[in-house]
């Protein structure tokens, strides 16, 4: 895995992530506050590539998650080998594959979700209220980083509320450990809020909101008072820029469940597998523990929620909490046939089982979609050559671009007389208007009638003074 990882920068949002970390900057909405701050702690290794150490530790975190799901399977009675058997076909997802080999915030995300989960089990079965604090900040920690996991705040509030009954008897002792959960899994929140504010200027190196806020200048100045501050900071952290996206219609949904079918079965018929044996283990799960049970429906469920009324697909429609859940079922419904305290042919039969699913993930693997080829913008920054453009360039680009251009410019050249703008190809008319003293350069072709003038240049395309149009 750690060879086929990039070995810079990445395109679109795993690069913006690697250039927040490295500049402590805002990247897109909701800025992914937790993960810039933790990741520019990465980023100060010696002799590491700033965003390859980010994807590094991204890798890290995916593994970590996975051996999470293992253990959660042995907390609720799978027996070890069995468990690392679902966890690696899990990890073997398409999906989860993917992601493992990028810089991305899903797998990091699952990871505290996964991490919040063995911990209320563990609360559940020893009451140690360390675990109950722990559970609710991991939890805060991952909805601080995607708000979509408000969705799964139902099946938390089951989980705590399952898990206390058996050690808080009074009502006083119950609304004690609810105080003080709220505020370890809101204390993240307050967290980004307050690095959004400071960060939110001028200054910073990399302010996804000075950049959006120069294609479409709906967003007041930083220099309009704290009230407008606010209004970007709460802009970004809502991810208000996607709320046109959410809601659906009754035939959306049918469409985006038919949609999820097609994306947990048409990869692998392994996945078949695991999902038929999800409802058989959600049985096992509700009668070994009920926090358990809670916490998995409550994630796979607010997956789905979310996905339905969520109208887009590809990456940004992630299906890994549903995965993760359907897999640990499936870990107990084995469980049922071969349990933890399994005699010596049971036990042989689960190591079996391992053995097989070890060899079926080296083999599949050669076949699995290398994500990271996609992603890897290093051979195009090479040909662009930042540090050779002429002095105070002007370089149009779209998001999937702009964000190795930036790490270029303010990590690896600072080329602060390099001005690079992220619009749609439609805008750049507009935005590079009145800049004949300054050489314009594109990343994509635009069309004719957008700039007739417009020839090749390295891996990019040099354009013209944009013609003068009427008022």
């Amino acid at each position: 895995m750690v060879p086929r990882l990039p070995p810079g920068v990445c395109f679109g949002d795993s690069g913006g992530l690697q250039l927040a970390s490295s500049t402590l900057g805002i990247t897109h909405p909701p800025g992914y506050a937790v993960y810039a701050s933790l990741g520019y702690l990465v980023t100060r290794l010696p002799w590491v590539d700033p965003a390859y150490a980010v994807t590094l530790a991204c890798l890290i975190v995916g593994i970590a998650g996975v051996l999470l799901s293992a253990a959660l399977q042995i907390q609720l009675g799978v027996h070890a080998a069995a468990a690392c058997a679902f966890s690696l076909l899990f990890a073997a997802n398409p999906r989860v594959w993917s992601n493992l080999q990028v810089a991305e915030v899903y797998l990091p995300t699952l990871t505290l979700l996964a991490a919040s989960a063995c911990l209320l089990v563990f609360y559940e079965r020893t009451g140690r209220r360390g675990c109950l604090w722990l559970a609710a900040l991991c939890w805060g920690l991952a909805l601080a980083a995607r708000p979509p996991v408000l969705f799964t705040l139902p099946g938390v509030l089951a989980a705590w509320g399952r898990a206390r009954r058996r050690w808080e008897r009074s009502w006083r002792q119950g609304l004690t450990s609810f105080l003080l959960a709220a505020v370890s899994a809101a204390l993240p929140g307050v967290y980004a809020l307050g690095y959004l504010w400071v960060r939110d200027t001028p200054a910073t190196r990399y302010n996804y909101i000075e950049q959006y806020n120069e294609e479409f200048g709906l967003l007041p100045p930083t220099s309009a008072g704290p009230g407008a501050k606010w209004e970007r900071v709460l802009w970004l952290s809502s991810a208000r820029q996607f709320a046109g996206q959410m809601g659906n219609s009754w035939s959306g949904v049918r469409s985006k469940l038919r949609w999820m079918g097609y994306e947990l079965s048409s990869y692998r018929p392994v996945t078949l597998w695991i999902l038929a044996l999800a409802a058989l283990g959600a049985v096992v799960a509700f009668r070994r523990s009920h926090t358990g049970f809670c916490m998995l429906l409550g994630m796979a469920a607010g997956n789905v929620v979310f996905l339905c009324l969520y109208r887009v697909h590809g990456d940004a429609a992630d299906t890994l909490a549903l995965l993760l859940a359907a897999t640990v079922f499936a870990g107990l419904a084995v469980s049922a046939v071969l349990p933890a305290r399994a005699g010596r042919w049971r036990g042989i039969a689960c190591l079996a089982l391992w053995a097989s699913t070890a060899a079926y993930t080296m083999l599949d693997a050669s076949d699995r979609r290398c994500a990271s080829a996609a992603a890897d913008a290093t051979v195009f920054l090479t040909e662009v050559d930042m540090a050779t453009l002429p002095p105070r360039a002007i370089l149009c680009a779209t998001w999937h671009h702009a964000t190795a251009l930036w790490y270029a410019q303010k990590v690896l050249t600072r080329r602060d007389d390099v001005r690079i703008v992220n619009a749609r190809v439609s805008e750049w008319q507009r935005l590079t208007r009145g800049t004949s003293d300054r050489p314009v350069f594109a990343t994509v072709r635009p069309e004719p009638d957008q700039h007739p003038g417009a020839t090749a240049f390295r891996n990019l395309w040099r354009l013209d003074e944009p013609p003068a149009t009427s008022p």
